[in-house]
Protein backbone atom coordinates (compact mmCIF):
# COMPACT_ATOMS: atom_id res chain seq x y z
CA UNK A 1 0.00 0.00 0.00
CA UNK A 2 3.12 2.21 1.36
CA UNK A 3 4.67 1.50 -2.21
CA UNK A 4 1.60 2.40 -4.21
CA UNK A 5 1.03 5.60 -2.88
CA UNK A 6 4.41 6.87 -3.52
CA UNK A 7 4.31 5.85 -6.81
CA UNK A 8 0.74 8.09 -7.57
CA UNK A 9 2.75 10.63 -5.34
CA UNK A 10 5.72 10.55 -8.26
CA UNK A 11 2.91 10.55 -10.82
CA UNK A 12 1.37 13.30 -9.44
CA UNK A 13 4.48 15.19 -9.24
CA UNK A 14 5.57 14.46 -13.00
CA UNK A 15 2.37 15.69 -13.91
CA UNK A 16 1.40 18.35 -11.62
CA UNK A 17 3.88 18.90 -8.69
CA UNK A 18 2.04 22.10 -7.88
CA UNK A 19 -0.83 20.16 -7.39
CA UNK A 20 0.93 17.93 -5.38
CA UNK A 21 2.94 20.44 -3.32
CA UNK A 22 -1.01 21.48 -2.40
CA UNK A 23 -2.29 18.34 -1.24
CA UNK A 24 0.32 18.24 0.98
CA UNK A 25 -0.12 21.04 2.76
CA UNK A 26 -3.80 20.52 2.91
CA UNK A 27 -2.92 17.30 4.70
CA UNK A 28 -0.52 19.17 6.95
CA UNK A 29 2.52 16.79 5.73
CA UNK A 30 4.17 20.04 5.01
CA UNK A 31 3.11 23.74 6.29
CA UNK A 32 3.13 26.92 4.73
CA UNK A 33 6.69 28.14 4.80
CA UNK A 34 7.65 24.66 3.43
CA UNK A 35 4.77 25.07 0.73
CA UNK A 36 5.85 28.22 -0.46
CA UNK A 37 9.81 27.16 -1.01
CA UNK A 38 8.81 24.15 -3.18
CA UNK A 39 6.64 26.78 -5.23
CA UNK A 40 9.51 28.58 -5.14
CA UNK A 41 11.89 26.17 -6.21
CA UNK A 42 10.12 24.59 -8.94
CA UNK A 43 9.04 28.30 -10.04
CA UNK A 44 12.74 28.94 -10.62
CA UNK A 45 13.84 26.40 -12.49
CA UNK A 46 10.71 26.30 -14.62
CA UNK A 47 11.89 29.83 -15.70
CA UNK A 48 15.77 28.88 -16.07
CA UNK A 49 14.51 26.89 -18.64
CA UNK A 50 12.66 29.16 -20.21
CA UNK A 51 15.51 31.46 -20.51
CA UNK A 52 17.70 29.17 -21.72
CA UNK A 53 15.04 27.60 -24.63
CA UNK A 54 15.40 31.63 -25.44
CA UNK A 55 18.59 31.78 -25.83
CA UNK A 56 19.22 28.97 -27.97
CA UNK A 57 16.61 29.92 -30.27
CA UNK A 58 18.15 33.65 -30.26
CA UNK A 59 15.19 35.40 -28.80
CA UNK A 60 16.71 36.94 -26.84
CA UNK A 61 18.87 38.62 -29.04
CA UNK A 62 15.85 39.85 -31.21
CA UNK A 63 14.42 41.52 -28.49
CA UNK A 64 16.79 43.58 -27.51
CA UNK A 65 16.67 44.92 -31.33
CA UNK A 66 12.68 44.95 -30.66
CA UNK A 67 14.07 48.31 -28.51
CA UNK A 68 10.97 49.71 -25.87
CA UNK A 69 8.28 48.81 -28.92
CA UNK A 70 5.66 46.77 -26.68
CA UNK A 71 4.47 45.48 -29.52
CA UNK A 72 7.72 43.64 -30.89
CA UNK A 73 8.58 42.70 -27.57
CA UNK A 74 5.29 40.72 -27.08
CA UNK A 75 5.69 39.03 -30.06
CA UNK A 76 9.23 37.36 -29.03
CA UNK A 77 8.23 36.85 -25.78
CA UNK A 78 3.87 36.42 -24.87
CA UNK A 79 4.45 32.63 -25.89
CA UNK A 80 6.40 31.76 -23.61
CA UNK A 81 7.00 34.32 -20.65
CA UNK A 82 3.53 35.61 -20.75
CA UNK A 83 2.17 32.06 -20.59
CA UNK A 84 4.56 31.52 -17.66
CA UNK A 85 3.60 33.90 -16.22
CA UNK A 86 -0.37 33.67 -16.50
CA UNK A 87 0.24 29.78 -15.34
CA UNK A 88 1.56 30.76 -11.89
CA UNK A 89 -0.48 33.58 -11.62
CA UNK A 90 -2.79 31.05 -12.19
CA UNK A 91 -1.09 29.05 -9.13
CA UNK A 92 -1.04 31.92 -6.62
CA UNK A 93 -4.77 32.43 -6.86
CA UNK A 94 -5.40 29.12 -6.27
CA UNK A 95 -2.87 29.09 -3.56
CA UNK A 96 -4.58 31.45 -1.86
CA UNK A 97 -7.92 29.68 -1.10
CA UNK A 98 -5.44 28.08 1.61
CA UNK A 99 -2.53 29.84 2.38
CA UNK A 100 -2.70 33.35 1.92
CA UNK A 101 0.51 34.24 3.12
CA UNK A 102 1.92 32.17 1.08
CA UNK A 103 0.26 33.30 -1.92
CA UNK A 104 1.45 36.61 -1.39
CA UNK A 105 4.93 35.86 -0.94
CA UNK A 106 4.97 34.08 -4.39
CA UNK A 107 3.37 36.87 -6.29
CA UNK A 108 6.12 38.79 -5.14
CA UNK A 109 8.59 36.72 -5.96
CA UNK A 110 7.06 36.25 -9.51
CA UNK A 111 6.91 39.31 -10.31
CA UNK A 112 10.77 39.94 -9.11
CA UNK A 113 11.66 36.81 -11.11
CA UNK A 114 9.90 38.67 -14.33
CA UNK A 115 11.45 42.42 -13.44
CA UNK A 116 14.68 41.11 -13.09
CA UNK A 117 14.95 39.35 -16.16
CA UNK A 118 13.02 42.21 -18.58
CA UNK A 119 14.87 44.94 -16.68
CA UNK A 120 16.19 46.42 -19.62
CA UNK A 121 12.51 46.25 -21.03
CA UNK A 122 10.50 48.91 -18.37
CA UNK A 123 7.48 49.08 -20.49
CA UNK A 124 6.94 45.35 -20.15
CA UNK A 125 7.65 44.56 -16.88
CA UNK A 126 5.09 47.45 -16.39
CA UNK A 127 1.98 45.27 -17.95
CA UNK A 128 3.71 42.47 -15.93
CA UNK A 129 3.78 44.24 -13.09
CA UNK A 130 0.43 46.13 -12.96
CA UNK A 131 -1.05 42.63 -13.68
CA UNK A 132 1.13 40.95 -10.59
CA UNK A 133 -0.18 44.26 -8.41
CA UNK A 134 -4.06 43.47 -9.17
CA UNK A 135 -3.52 39.77 -7.74
CA UNK A 136 -1.54 41.33 -4.56
CA UNK A 137 -4.35 43.24 -3.94
CA UNK A 138 -6.88 40.88 -4.06
CA UNK A 139 -4.34 38.37 -2.24
CA UNK A 140 -4.29 40.94 0.92
CA UNK A 141 -8.12 41.65 0.35
CA UNK A 142 -8.35 37.84 0.94
CA UNK A 143 -6.72 37.81 4.38
CA UNK A 144 -8.35 40.93 5.40
CA UNK A 145 -11.68 40.47 4.65
CA UNK A 146 -11.87 36.40 5.39
CA UNK A 147 -14.16 35.01 7.29
CA UNK A 148 -12.15 32.25 8.92
CA UNK A 149 -9.78 34.65 10.77
CA UNK A 150 -9.30 34.48 13.83
CA UNK A 151 -8.58 37.49 15.27
CA UNK A 152 -9.65 38.90 18.77
CA UNK A 153 -8.83 42.42 18.84
CA UNK A 154 -10.76 44.48 17.07
CA UNK A 155 -10.79 48.38 16.09
CA UNK A 156 -13.94 49.98 15.21
CA UNK A 157 -16.21 47.44 15.78
CA UNK A 158 -14.24 45.66 12.91
CA UNK A 159 -11.18 42.80 13.59
CA UNK A 160 -7.90 42.93 13.55
CA UNK A 161 -6.58 40.96 11.20
CA UNK A 162 -3.81 38.43 11.01
CA UNK A 163 -1.91 40.27 8.41
CA UNK A 164 -2.24 43.60 9.91
CA UNK A 165 -1.59 42.00 13.72
CA UNK A 166 1.94 41.13 12.30
CA UNK A 167 2.29 44.11 10.38
CA UNK A 168 1.78 45.77 13.63
CA UNK A 169 4.78 43.60 15.25
CA UNK A 170 6.89 43.77 12.02
CA UNK A 171 7.02 47.85 12.60
CA UNK A 172 7.39 47.65 16.41
CA UNK A 173 10.46 45.02 15.77
CA UNK A 174 11.90 47.18 12.93
CA UNK A 175 11.49 50.47 15.48
CA UNK A 176 13.38 48.63 18.60
CA UNK A 177 15.99 47.21 16.11
CA UNK A 178 17.06 50.52 15.25
CA UNK A 179 19.83 51.68 17.71
CA UNK A 180 19.37 55.13 16.41
CA UNK A 181 15.89 55.13 17.89
CA UNK A 182 14.39 55.95 21.44
CA UNK A 183 12.63 53.20 20.77
CA UNK A 184 15.55 51.08 20.87
CA UNK A 185 16.16 52.43 24.56
CA UNK A 186 12.61 51.00 26.21
CA UNK A 187 12.86 47.23 24.39
CA UNK A 188 11.18 46.11 27.47
CA UNK A 189 8.61 48.63 27.46
CA UNK A 190 8.05 47.43 23.95
CA UNK A 191 7.96 44.11 24.65
CA UNK A 192 5.86 44.13 27.35
CA UNK A 193 3.05 45.85 25.33
CA UNK A 194 3.60 43.28 21.97
CA UNK A 195 3.28 40.60 24.81
CA UNK A 196 0.30 42.28 25.85
CA UNK A 197 -1.34 42.73 22.69
CA UNK A 198 -0.34 39.26 21.46
CA UNK A 199 -2.33 37.77 24.38
CA UNK A 200 -5.19 39.26 23.47
CA UNK A 201 -4.98 38.24 19.96
CA UNK A 202 -5.06 34.78 21.23
CA UNK A 203 -7.75 35.07 23.95
CA UNK A 204 -10.84 33.60 23.48
CA UNK A 205 -12.84 37.05 23.61
CA UNK A 206 -12.91 39.77 21.61
CA UNK A 207 -11.22 43.30 22.86
CA UNK A 208 -11.28 46.55 21.77
CA UNK A 209 -8.69 48.44 20.91
CA UNK A 210 -9.86 51.57 22.27
CA UNK A 211 -9.74 50.00 25.65
CA UNK A 212 -6.60 49.97 25.70
CA UNK A 213 -3.59 52.05 27.38
CA UNK A 214 -0.30 53.39 27.77
CA UNK A 215 1.95 52.30 25.26
CA UNK A 216 0.02 49.01 24.23
CA UNK A 217 -2.85 51.36 22.62
CA UNK A 218 0.18 54.07 21.12
CA UNK A 219 1.85 50.41 19.21
CA UNK A 220 -1.81 49.33 17.87
CA UNK A 221 -2.77 52.77 16.91
CA UNK A 222 0.22 53.66 14.75
CA UNK A 223 0.91 50.39 13.32
CA UNK A 224 -3.05 49.82 12.44
CA UNK A 225 -2.91 53.49 10.98
CA UNK A 226 0.28 52.57 9.08
CA UNK A 227 -0.90 49.64 7.65
CA UNK A 228 -3.81 51.05 6.02
CA UNK A 229 -2.22 53.90 4.54
CA UNK A 230 0.36 51.71 2.59
CA UNK A 231 -2.69 49.46 1.40
CA UNK A 232 -4.47 52.48 0.55
CA UNK A 233 -1.14 53.87 -1.48
CA UNK A 234 -1.15 50.39 -2.77
CA UNK A 235 -4.84 50.12 -3.97
CA UNK A 236 -4.16 53.96 -5.47
CA UNK A 237 -4.86 53.75 -9.65
CA UNK A 238 -3.95 57.86 -9.99
CA UNK A 239 -0.76 57.22 -8.61
CA UNK A 240 3.03 55.57 -10.15
CA UNK A 241 3.20 51.90 -10.31
CA UNK A 242 6.56 52.03 -8.50
CA UNK A 243 5.22 54.42 -5.46
CA UNK A 244 2.08 51.59 -5.48
CA UNK A 245 4.97 48.66 -5.44
CA UNK A 246 7.36 50.29 -2.98
CA UNK A 247 3.99 50.47 -0.76
CA UNK A 248 3.34 46.70 -1.19
CA UNK A 249 6.97 45.56 -1.00
CA UNK A 250 7.00 47.43 2.84
CA UNK A 251 3.77 45.98 3.56
CA UNK A 252 4.99 42.45 2.70
CA UNK A 253 8.62 42.84 4.68
CA UNK A 254 6.68 44.03 7.71
CA UNK A 255 4.06 41.55 7.63
CA UNK A 256 7.03 38.25 7.23
CA UNK A 257 9.00 40.02 9.93
CA UNK A 258 6.11 40.52 12.09
CA UNK A 259 4.95 36.21 11.87
CA UNK A 260 8.80 36.18 13.14
CA UNK A 261 8.72 38.29 15.85
CA UNK A 262 8.50 37.12 19.27
CA UNK A 263 7.92 38.77 22.41
CA UNK A 264 9.30 38.03 25.88
CA UNK A 265 8.78 39.50 29.05
CA UNK A 266 8.34 38.37 32.56
CA UNK A 267 8.98 39.49 35.63
CA UNK A 268 9.87 37.21 38.22
CA UNK A 269 9.65 37.78 42.41
CA UNK A 270 12.58 36.61 44.41
CA UNK A 271 11.91 36.72 48.22
CA UNK A 272 14.98 37.00 50.34
CA UNK A 273 15.58 36.06 53.93
CA UNK A 274 18.26 37.25 56.29
CA UNK A 275 18.68 38.20 60.13
CA UNK A 276 16.22 41.46 59.54
CA UNK A 277 13.79 39.56 58.29
CA UNK A 278 12.20 38.69 54.79
CA UNK A 279 11.96 41.11 51.32
CA UNK A 280 10.73 40.57 47.66
CA UNK A 281 12.45 42.20 44.50
CA UNK A 282 11.80 41.71 40.99
CA UNK A 283 13.77 40.57 37.99
CA UNK A 284 12.35 41.46 34.34
CA UNK A 285 13.15 39.61 31.65
CA UNK A 286 12.75 41.14 28.33
CA UNK A 287 13.70 40.96 24.73
CA UNK A 288 12.36 40.89 21.21
CA UNK A 289 13.30 38.31 19.29
CA UNK A 290 13.68 37.69 15.49
CA UNK A 291 12.84 34.36 14.29
CA UNK A 292 14.99 33.01 11.12
CA UNK A 293 11.98 31.09 10.14
CA UNK A 294 8.07 31.59 10.89
CA UNK A 295 7.17 28.92 13.47
CA UNK A 296 4.93 25.93 12.65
Amino acid sequence: METKLIMENWKKFNENPFQLMLEQYDRKVINETQLYERWEKQTIREFNQIQKELLEEGLLDTLKAAGQKVGDFLKGISEKVSDFVLKKSIQIVEMAKSATFAALRAAKKLYDLVADFCSDRPLFCKVIGMALLVIIVYLISAIIYSPSAQAKLTQGGKPIDSAKFNFIKGVTNDLVSDKTSKASKNIDLFAKALKELQQLQDSPSDFPVEKLEGLSKQVADFGSSAFDDLLATAKDKSLQFDDRKDAFDLLDTMIDLGKRTRAVYEEVYIKTRSEFGSSTFSKTKAAIDTLKQVPK
